[in-house]
């Protein structure tokens, strides 16, 4: 009975995909299942294709990369699956008469076509090929898309039934995603934009006017710093417009003794699963890339640099929620955003669409309209604490602030430092005031071993700095320091360094 088998055995939301997805079967070929980052895609796909398969439908799921096609693989052989088989290359896995064929678009684009093929999944669906859209338009069987981010323009043309069972921010209520702490520093002068058509077919910069601008040095540097200031050592995935750039913010974390990476899409993959595991292993800090973890990502990330320029609602969504997963300990995700995307598209989990949308021009019309109202309630940040006011709200309701005449209200003036968007200002506990001290104070006895030692009134304004207020009440004694101490001082050193430059310049 199809639909019907361990479907208790599904989280409600996946629950109610599969009877949207029934109601609507015979009315449809086509069916686009909206599955926002930390769904469960491949657990629902399992199901359905597990379902079909007992009916003795063949099932082909395609996947975008090899990578998504092993991992689901793997996952479907987790849930029970045995009649399964790959379709990539000469993979031996393959085996033509299998219930199940979990394929790579790219492979199966230049093959004939699974005869038996009764229903195709197909993951990560906003992703367009031609080449297979033009076969599966052509064919008889049913198709099931899969994407978090049904944005793209052309989408409407392909799929008849829009099933959206659940929004991001209900899976940020219901405990299956994390909130986004969010921080903005100055944006970047995007004047003179130099526009593309992206490969999910919308509007964006291009990739060299973008890595011009954010390979400005002032703008890595502030990065770094950010990072050290504000970035609790969290493991990190930044996101660069260009191999060139990921490679300069790379070099410049290394130098502040930073352990970083960079992967591109022409990192080996061998090189790749090497820097992954070391990521989750808590050896690599940060890892850099260029357009290649955007999906199937699934490491616990606690942090986001956002260094890309994008006008692209599906890249910002896309990159950012990798780091939305849930884990033991995590109560929200940072993101640093350095690119002035936040003041242009908002918070990602605000992004939310309730119908696919055509490249007819009425239907673009209707989505213009729809993006305008929703950036008309981003925000302005404060000029002085960098809290997001409500649309209309003049003075700060955090802080105080009233701003000038002539002030910078927009966005976040470029003189100040690094400060928060949303969220409230982050308060230090007793407990993390006193421990800070303490290892404070075990750094200065390491200075003097090494015979460069430091005075109280260092301490005491680093404390400053890092807290708000001057150390009062300390314990006494000394601990070893730890590495959010250690990057303090770090940060507190480069943007001296800095300062420095600046003034002799």
């Amino acid at each position: 009975m199809l639909f019907r088998s361990h479907l208790s055995d599904l989280r409600p939301h996946q629950q109610k995909t599969i009877s949207m997805l029934r109601a609507d079967w015979k009315s449809h070929k086509t069916h686009l299942i909206n599955a926002p980052c930390g769904f469960g895609k491949t657990a629902l796909a399992s199901y359905l294709a597990q379902a079909f398969a007992a009916a003795g439908q063949q099932v082909v799921f395609v996947a975008p990369y090899i990578t998504l096609v092993d991992q689901t693989y793997k996952r479907f052989q987790e849930y029970g699956h045995t009649d399964l088989s790959v379709i990539w290359r000469d993979d031996p896995r393959h085996d033509p008469r299998a219930m199940v064929q979990i394929a790579s678009a790219d492979t199966i684009i230049r093959r004939d076509w699974p005869s038996n093929c009764k229903v195709l999944i197909w993951d990560e669906c906003h992703r367009m090929k031609k080449k297979l859209l033009e076969m599966v338009d052509g064919m008889d069987f049913k198709t099931i898309g899969l994407t978090a981010t049904p944005f793209s323009p052309w989408l409407g043309k392909h799929y008849a039934n829009f099933i959206k069972p659940v929004t991001t921010h209900e899976m940020i209520d219901g405990g299956w995603l994390t909130p986004f702490e969010i921080y903005a520093p100055c944006s970047p002068d995007l004047s003179g934009a130099k526009m593309r058509t992206n490969e999910f077919g919308e509007k964006d910069y291009s990739e060299a006017f973008a890595a011009e601008v954010m390979g400005d040095s002032k703008i890595i540097g502030n990065i770094t710093e950010n990072w050290l200031k504000n970035g609790d050592n969290r493991p990190t995935i930044g996101f660069a417009p260009s191999v060139s750039t990921a490679n300069a913010y790379t070099v410049e974390f290394r130098n502040a003794g930073i352990t970083a990476e960079v992967v591109t899409a022409e990192t080996p993959t061998e090189e790749r699963q090497v820097i992954f595991r070391r990521f989750e292993q808590g050896i690599v800090k940060v890892i850099w890339n260029v357009g290649v973890l955007g999906a199937g990502f699934d490491s616990d990330v606690r942090c986001i640099i956002w260094a890309r320029p994008t006008k692209s609602e599906t890249v910002w969504m896309q990159g950012t929620m990798r780091g939305s997963r849930p884990a033991n300990g995590k109560t929200e995700c940072l993101l640093f955003d350095h690119s002035g995307t936040y003041l242009s598209l908002g918070d990602p989990a605000d992004i939310e669409y309730f119908e696919l949308f055509s490249e007819d021009a009425e239907e673009v019309k209707k989505r213009a309209k729809q993006k305008e109202e929703r950036q008309e309630k981003i925000g302005k940040i404060c000029s002085n604490c960098g809290h997001a006011k409500q649309p209309g709200e003049y003075m700060c309701k955090k802080c105080g602030h009233k701003p000038l005449a002539g002030e910078f209200i927009d966005g976040i003036d470029e003189t100040r430092e690094i400060v928060k968007a949303t969220g409230k200002v982050k308060s230090k506990s007793r407990e993390e005031k006193f421990q800070f001290w303490l290892e404070l104070k075990g750094w200065q006895r390491e200075r003097a071993a090494a015979g460069k030692p430091v005075k109280d009134g260092y301490l005491a304004n680093t404390y400053r700095e890092w807290c708000g207020c001057w150390p009062k009440d300390m314990p006494k004694g000394e601990r070893p320091p730890g590495i959010e101490v250690r990057n303090f001082i770090k940060y507190k050193n480069i943007k001296w360094a800095k300062g420095r430059k600046n003034a002799n310049s």
